[in-house]
């Protein structure tokens, strides 16, 4: 474990004379949370230049607009005479001019928005996300770019994977596209911890407050050093000679993570650096999913997303695999590291099994639809009752594709192997995975068909038999109903309690109450007949048996009474899952490791 200021290793590296991009920062006072952007670069076409705004960033498929926070946008040439700049698009703003070698723009940020994928100023610290707040020619992606800080104190320490020069002030990268892929911060206080493994130097940063002692230090680094070991495993080694896990701690409790492909950025609160126990849950699984992402996105990435257009939507049905299942490696390569128990690995894949099928969108909204309609998520035109997260269902499917696998080719191959075939096949050779190209390399690698299991599960939404699935495997699945619950049975999943009645909060379609007409928002003041004040909701629902009837009375939003008697299905009510392993075997040792 070593202590580690990124200036120390400014000497090693030389300065980037020239580049198509010269950026400057400076901010103004911490109160204003405002950036100053100067940005020079070549002009588009002999009469004018377009300047943008990205749309989105990596990481986060959604249109979050950057450009709502930029304002005072001006220009002057080469000679400093000012130029006409006029804003054609939300996000463009068109410089005009004569024949000029260079464009000088400049304009202000607000940077206030605290997540691990946006940029945020206040006193004593600077972090930004040049994604969001530096504007950039449009299509103009592979020039060099060079960022000048000038403001910066020489006592702040430094955070990120932009190349340090000889010039303390001056950083540089070989794109905009790495520019746009490297977080950074420059805080007045930072805990910095390393280590080195397979010849690659791992950096810790933590800005905030760091509540943990030697202890914590060696415990991080010893788990975080297993986890990024465990996954070069699979790949037969690191794709880069140093990496960058900045976290940001806060001292309230939001978790948020972005990968990148030399670096992590991470807002978590600080109380999970209090203890080596603490960090287990707090830290480490976070990080090995977003580790995960350095090979599952940032290289095996969609065609869809190659090369990364920030100027508009890109539309994939692959996200289940680049998110969900690296969901899935987190916790695999936690069991395999030893971070965490076989049993307590098991126990979040059954939570997650449990989840999905608790929940009625999972019933309608397949994966591949889950993760191209991604870009419609903020709508506040989306049906409150299928919204989806490719991450949970990616996870499910991860978890049954390795084990189906391994089932079919007797433990000989697994979901590693599709990984490492992906990562030659395409990432190695600069290109990204067509639509259909997992399930060409799963079946490439098994030496059967897999049709019927895309068709189902992945472009459908067809029930699962787990138990089929996983059989020969060792491994299964139990699934009992949740019959110590009470209005959850009906599907309302949730609610409260009133002296006039139940308030329903969120509702299941599959359950009776639904069937009844009962909708979010609505008031049940009757059940039975019986009034609030005359029900033992425990022992009504215990005694429910399916078959029997029901009658709800209820008044709904609009102020109309009802009062509607079904016949009770169970069809909503919550299942609990539990694996079991049945026999320790090669097959079991090859999915979770020895124990």
């Amino acid at each position: 474990m070593y202590k580690f200021s990124v200036f120390l290793l400014s000497v090693f590296f030389s300065i980037t004379a020239w580049a198509k991009y010269n950026y400057t920062l400076q901010w103004d006072k911490p109160n204003t949370h405002t950036y100053r952007i100067t940005m020079e670069t070549e002009p588009q076409t002999p009469d004018y230049t377009d300047i943008q705004a990205a749309l989105w960033r990596p990481g986060r498929y959604i249109t979050q607009d950057y450009a709502a926070a930029i304002w005072d946008v001006s220009a002057k040439d080469a000679a400093g005479n000012v130029l006409k700049i006029q804003k054609v698009s939300k996000n463009t703003w068109r410089v005009f001019h004569g024949k000029t070698d260079k464009i000088v723009t400049k304009y202000a940020y607000y940077a206030e928005n605290d997540d691990a994928g946006s940029s945020y100023y206040v006193e004593g610290q600077v972090y930004f996300n040049p994604s969001n707040c530096f504007m950039y020619v449009p299509n103009r992606w592979d020039d060099a770019v060079n960022l000048t800080i000038p403001d910066l104190p020489s006592s702040w320490k430094v955070a990120t994977a932009l190349i340090p020069t000889k010039d303390p002030h001056l950083f540089t990268a070989n794109s905009y596209h790495d520019f746009a892929d490297s977080p950074t911060v420059f805080a007045e206080k930072m805990k910095i911890l390393s280590f080195k493994a397979q010849g690659t130097m791992f950096y810790l940063y933590f800005q905030g407050e760091y509540r943990g002692n030697v202890g914590v230090d060696s415990a991080l680094v010893r788990q975080i050093r297993k986890i990024v070991l465990q996954q070069a495993a699979v790949f037969g080694g690191f794709p880069f000679k140093t990496y960058h896990f900045i976290y940001r701690l806060l001292d309230y409790d939001m978790r948020h993570a972005v990968e990148h492909s030399n670096s992590a950025s991470f807002v978590l609160p600080s109380k999970v650096t209090e203890t080596e126990k603490g960090i287990v849950g707090g830290v480490c699984g976070i990080t090995s999913h977003e580790f995960w992402h350095a090979w599952n996105v940032k290289r095996i990435r969609p065609a869809a997303l190659v090369p990364y257009n920030y100027s508009t939507e890109q539309y994939t049905g692959l996200h289940w695999f680049t998110e969900g299942v690296t969901d899935y490696y987190s916790t695999l390569t936690m069991i395999r590291a030893g971070v965490i128990t076989r049993e307590e690995g098991l126990k979040t894949f059954a939570s997650g099994f449990q989840s999905l099928d608790n929940t009625y969108a999972y019933s309608v909204v397949s994966p591949e639809q889950s993760s191209f309609d991604s870009w419609l998520a903020p709508s506040s035109y989306a049906h409150p009752l299928h919204g989806t997260s490719y991450y949970p269902s990616g996870q499910r499917l991860g978890v049954l594709i390795d084990l189906k696998m391994m089932a079919m080719t007797k433990g000989k191959k697994s979901l590693d192997d599709v990984f490492r075939y992906l990562y030659k096949e395409y990432a190695e050779k600069g290109l990204g995975v067509p639509e259909h190209g997992v399930q060409k390399a799963i079946e490439l690698i098994s030496g059967a068909s897999w049709q019927d299991f895309f068709d189902a599960y992945i472009h459908h939404t067809t029930p699962i038999d787990y138990n089929k699935i996983m059989e020969g495997t060792g491994v299964s699945l139990s699934i009992k109903e949740n019959n110590n619950l009470t209005w959850e049975k009906l599907g309302i999943v949730q609610y409260e309690k009133l002296t006039q009645g139940w308030f329903v909060k969120k509702i299941n379609p599959a359950g009776d109450a639904y069937k009844a007409g009962i909708a979010n928002g609505d008031l049940i003041f009757k059940i039975n007949g019986k009034m609030p004040q005359d029900v033992n909701e425990n022992e009504l629902f215990k005694a429910l048996q399916k078959g029997k009837e029901i009658t709800f009375d209820f008044v709904n939003q609009q102020g109309y009474e009802h009062r509607e008697t079904v016949k009770y299905t169970g069809n909503a009510i919550p299942v609990i899952y539990h694996f079991s392993i049945n026999e320790d075997n090669t097959l079991i040792e090859n999915w979770l490791g020895e124990k």
